[in-house]
């Protein structure tokens, strides 16, 4: 049996963002925003949501949790829930971000996260390609990054995975997290996140999984 760390369970913030000036842009981000607070409540994971935030607003914030003390968490669970376009650039309510400057790197760049994983889940068009009518981010660091892993909904260049009740990311993580996630490792379960879209979409959809962590992190260590 593992062993539980001395440290807690990892932090979650949820960028949720439906709407771009009166363009609605999801319809099923409440949808998954509930399948997320009830998967990771049962790993004792409470996460803080942020819903249609306009750019200044998504700074502010990340400016606060560049400077968050978080030794207490063993992890950070960043989810972005949104839509966007090619080169990292993802939707806020009144105008467009940059997700390497403006999410990974204020994250990267806490000191009290230094050796611990850094988890971005991205849902969110990279681009606006389709496949068969199916709705690499490289940050210029200062230090030297490590224990980082991202996981995108799709590859560069493509539309995103949706029906008109969920995402299939964010549906497809939920259900390995509730049957792996208090005894497997986070790289093992992105990897079968991706095998699972892949097969629902028919094989029409690959997330990506990008980062440098080697370590092992299983979220049900830090459940208590």
């Amino acid at each position: 049996m593992s062993m539980l760390s001395p440290l807690g369970p990892a932090t979650c913030y949820i960028l949720s963002n439906e709407k771009y000036e009166d363009t609605v842009l999801n319809t099923t981000n409440n949808a998954d925003i509930e399948k997320l607070q009830n998967s990771l409540s049962r790993l004792n994971i409470n996460p803080v949501i942020h819903r249609e935030k306009k750019v200044a607003e998504i700074r502010q914030l990340m400016t606060e949790l560049s400077n968050t003390d978080f030794e207490s968490s063993s992890a950070i669970l960043i989810v972005i829930l949104t839509n966007g376009r090619v080169k990292g650039q993802v939707h806020a309510s009144d105008d467009f971000y940059d997700l390497e400057t403006e999410i990974f790197k204020p994250i990267i760049n806490n000191p009290t996260l230094k050796n611990k994983p850094k988890i971005f889940i991205v849902e969110a068009n990279r681009g606006f390609r389709e496949i068969d009518n199916i709705t690499v981010d490289a940050v210029a660091f200062g230090k030297r990054p490590s224990k980082i892993i991202k996981l995108f909904s799709n590859y560069e260049g493509y539309k995103s995975c949706r029906t008109s009740e969920h995402s299939l990311l964010i549906k497809s993580f939920c259900s390995v997290l509730d049957e792996f996630g208090a005894s497997h490792d986070i790289k093992w379960i992105f990897q079968k996140v991706q095998k699972e879209v892949e097969h629902f979409s028919g094989q029409r959809a690959f997330p990506v999984v990008e980062g440098n962590m080697t370590n092992n992190y299983v979220f049900g260590q830090h459940s208590t």
